[in-house]
């Protein structure tokens, strides 16, 4: 009688990126790399370094150091031999590239090897929009979207949609409350909330494509028109804009009522403080931020772009606006501090979506069954 043998291909991962700077992409990496390492998988990092490389180092993850964030073709194909090497002392049958350049990497590697790349396109932009379909179709056998919303417009890009596949950004929500209950009044992490202020919080880099300004824009409306309100707005991040906004800040009299914190370690906390996250963006992919706020029970505004509004549901876990729109971003936040009990509906309703939809020891499994079925062909 014949025997069959239909166990699952053990894995051995890994994820390349370009770099570990302090962002979505880069904390998904990490977020990802613990997840399959505490599910017993042998697991790596490859990527040009970065302040998020000393989280591996906590967990006791290894990392390999090569230029990945080049994107000279001549570098790529360096990348490519550099990793072929690397594999025979951390063999994987799975690449997971970050970008579509540093899948092509992962291609020259494995050429006559069974291993497969998986590449996830975590945002399009104007820029890299002509080639990623092209460098995709050439370099990976499986492309995963942080959103549908990305998925289908690489389908309509070109990408042939047996080869796209939607899995969406998550985090550990262990770190995430939605009080601060459990700290002491006199507890110095309350360092805001002793301010009795209301306490709106952004978390994004100071880049131009975040929106920072049109923010700024919308709190000294609010100042004007609704003087009593006196919310305190922090924005977590730091980044190329950073002078400009210090200026706007001046400009607008806001110096009393925006903080820029720069980079925080210890956001679970900030975010326990807040009443409200607003985050102005004018493109995005799935925002780990917004996730995050989710996870901590607040009610988000956000600008209705990309993969946005398949997190923020308007009315129900929080509420959509324009992006760039001063006026309608001021009268949303308005409305939610002026509206205590519905900010606090959404903000349990998107705890209860994040956890539901976006935890990381839920959605690691699907990424695991991902990789082994994409072994078994």
């Amino acid at each position: 009688m014949n025997s069959f043998n239909f166990s699952k291909p053990e894995l051995s991962i890994l994820l390349v990126t370009p770099q570990l700077e302090i962002g979505g992409a880069e904390k998904q990496v990490i977020i990802w790399a613990k997840a399959l390492q505490e599910r017993g998988l042998k697991v790596g990092v490859v990527s040009s370094g970065g302040p998020l490389l000393v989280e591996l180092e906590q967990a006791d993850i290894v990392h390999y150091h090569l230029p990945m964030q080049s994107r000279s073709l001549l570098q790529i194909l360096r990348n490519g031999l550099a990793l072929r090497r690397l594999l025979k002392k951390h063999p994987a049958n799975i690449l997971h590239a970050q970008s579509p350049t540093v899948a092509l990497a992962c291609r020259i590697a494995l050429l006559g090897t069974k291993g497969k790349v998986v590449t996830t396109v975590h945002l399009i932009t104007p820029q890299n929009r002509r080639a990623t379909v092209p460098l995709l179709k050439i370099a990976t056998d499986l492309t995963l979207t942080c959103s549908r919303q990305m998925r289908d417009e690489l389908i309509k890009l070109g990408m042939p949609q047996k080869r796209v596949k939607a899995y969406p950004n998550s985090v550990d929500l262990k770190f995430f409350q939605s009080s601060v209950q459990s700290i002491s009044e006199n507890d110095p992490k309350l360092e805001f909330k002793k301010q009795n202020r209301p306490i709106v919080i952004t978390v994004a880099r100071l880049e131009p494509d975040k929106g920072h300004r049109f923010l700024l824009s919308a709190i000294a409306l609010m100042k004007e028109k609704q003087p009593e309100l006196k919310p305190l707005f922090l924005i977590v991040g730091d980044g190329s804009t950073r002078p400009a906004l210090e200026i706007q800040i001046k400009e607008l009299k806001l110096e009393s009522d925006v903080l820029l914190l720069g980079k925080r370690n210890d956001l679970p906390n900030l975010l326990a403080q807040a009443d409200l996250f607003v985050l102005p963006s004018l493109r995005e992919g799935l925002p780990l931020a917004i996730i995050e706020a989710m996870g901590a029970g607040l009610a988000v505004i956000a600008s209705a772009v990309d993969g946005v509004p398949e997190l923020v549901e308007d009315k129900v876990t929080g509420r959509l606006v324009k992006p760039g729109e001063v006026s309608a971003l001021a009268e949303a936040v308005v409305e939610m501090l002026q509206n205590p009990s519905l900010a606090q509906i959404y903000g349990q309703n998107g705890r209860e979506k994040a956890l539901n939809d976006y935890y990381i020891n839920r959605s690691i499994e699907k990424l695991i069954e991902i990789y082994q079925n994409l072994l078994s062909f």
